[in-house]
């Protein structure tokens, strides 16, 4: 058995889901699901379940979130007990920005824990992962966004700001500078820009002197979309600039225009190791 810690936003699932299967598929094991941090509550919510993602069990392994204190101290001594009887082999990546694919033992159950940001985990099982990742329904509101870019030369541009304010990761003007000139110069004939981001007043007012607004759409302001259907907006576009984050590089990741151009970028929390080959990259 494969059994994989979920936690985080969408993007962040989407990374565990794919390497917790890309293993459970080379081991031939069964993939559950330790959703323990949803159950506990922690500001976010599991969304897997809106993809088509049907051949996996859902369970709860380990509750660690447990309110109990008597519990959760149980619970920790249960953990402790498997580990000394190596009934399950834990296995916790400990730095992000660096590849290292984990040691697996057909015979052991395993736990997988961390984010395990990096399309090298799956990249030989692309396009096994882009089928898995196809959302179940889509809304009205998705399928006319699909429908009215279809003709145009579209780039989605997501700028994230929310709680990278006070964390203090948002992107500099420099870079969104950069890479719609950078757009602008690898891509030719007229270019619509779609804006996804969780401040529309701030990118409204940050990108008026540097694109003509009949070239932008706003998505938030036409469009009433999940979160997770704007990874799917965000990958129905045929170029994409994206954030520091998992959000908008699934988005990109998940275009399948054999021809698109994507712009990242690389900061002290995001480096190379989480960027495709074939993207263009801007240092920041």
């Amino acid at each position: 058995m494969i059994i994989v810690e979920i936690n985080g936003g969408f993007g962040n699932q989407l990374f565990q889901y794919a390497n917790a299967w890309v293993i459970a598929k080379k081991t031939g094991q069964e993939l559950c699901l330790d959703l323990s941090m949803y159950r506990y509550g922690c500001g976010r919510e599991f969304q897997l379940d809106k993809l088509n993602i049907d051949t996996y069990k859902t369970k709860i392994f380990f509750t660690k979130r447990q309110k109990n204190k008597l519990i959760r101290v149980l619970v920790k001594g249960t953990e402790e007990i498997l580990k000394a009887l190596k009934l399950i082999t834990y296995i916790k990546i400990q730095d992000e920005d660096m590849f290292c694919s984990p040691d697996v033992d057909t015979k052991r159950n395993i736990y997988l824990s961390g984010y395990w940001i990096s399309h090298k985990y799956f990249e030989k099982y692309a396009k096994d992962v882009k089928k898995l990742f196809c959302l179940k329904d889509s809304s009205d509101e998705l399928k006319n966004f699909k429908k009215n870019i279809s003709d145009k030369n579209s780039v989605a541009i997501h700028i994230r700001r929310g709680d990278y304010v006070d964390l203090g990761l948002c992107l500099t003007d420099t870079y969104y500078h950069e890479a719609i000139d950078l757009m602008e110069n690898e891509i030719v004939g007229d270019k619509h820009y779609y804006i996804f981001s969780d401040d529309v007043e701030f990118a409204r007012e940050f990108l008026k002197s540097r694109l003509d607004i009949n070239r932008v759409t706003f998505v938030k302001d036409e469009y009433k979309l999940s979160d997770v259907e704007e990874v799917y907006a965000i990958a129905a576009c045929k170029n994409q600039i994206i954030a520091n984050s998992t959000f908008s590089w699934w988005g990109a990741w998940l275009n399948d225009n054999p021809h698109k151009v994507v712009v990242a970028p690389c900061t002290t929390d995001w480096e190379y190791e989480r960027i495709p080959e074939t993207w263009k990259v801007i240092e920041c």
